[in-house]
């Protein structure tokens, strides 16, 4: 299932105590490859996991009744039988130990599309890398603390193939929304519009 808003505790902050999250939405594929055979479909079960190098900005090792994320990387849920799937339900990613545009320098998130498989290992269908700093470029946690009516985020479009050993299997779409935010505002904001949007498709 998609990873839910929680309040969860701000820890490994910036001295504003805010926080980096991303929001991921409109999130699509285009003309996957089947990737079961004839007698199970002829199609695809699809679903995209979110990974960063270095593993320790996404990978969350607690407990999933205690913050609401789960163990592991965040990932969508998976759509049986879809080679052109769409996920309706925003998926929210929290930054580990980013205290500033700094601590992105060099660190890439990895869009990684599998296709289910219930009884056997999940296979990867392709690769899509996104700088992390491209995401944030325009916004800094002291900008959000000096702007006192509006909190500042960054938005980008995100449009490309889906590589897997040099080859493209599919294209990739989806819209990434970035912010600093501290414990009040994501209570007040972030979960709340993250809700909303669910509730709205």
């Amino acid at each position: 299932k998609p990873n839910k808003a929680g309040n969860i505790n701000m820890k490994n902050t910036n001295k504003t105590n805010r926080k980096l999250y991303m929001v991921v939405s409109g999130l699509s594929c285009t003309d996957l490859p089947v990737m079961d055979l004839e007698i199970l479909g002829g199609s695809s079960d699809p679903y995209v996991m979110f990974m960063t190098d270095p593993k320790d900005i996404l990978w969350h090792d607690s407990d999933k009744k205690k913050n609401g994320y789960g163990h592991g990387w965040p990932k969508t849920k998976h759509l049986s039988k879809n080679l052109n799937p769409v996920w309706k339900d925003p998926l929210l990613l929290e930054m580990n130990g980013v205290a500033c545009y700094d601590d992105l320098a060099g660190a890439i998130m990895y869009a990684v599309v599998f296709d289910y498989d219930r009884n056997s290992g999940d296979d990867i269908i392709g690769t899509v890398q996104i700088n992390l700093q491209r995401l944030c470029s325009s916004i800094s946690p002291a900008e959000a603390d000096s702007r006192s009516k509006r909190r500042p985020s960054h938005k980008t479009d995100i449009s490309a193939p889906i590589f897997r050993n040099g080859q493209v299997y599919g294209h990739f779409k989806c819209k990434i929304e970035a912010a600093w935010v501290n414990q009040s505002e994501f209570d007040d904001s972030v979960a709340f519009l993250w809700k909303t949007d669910r509730t709205k498709r």
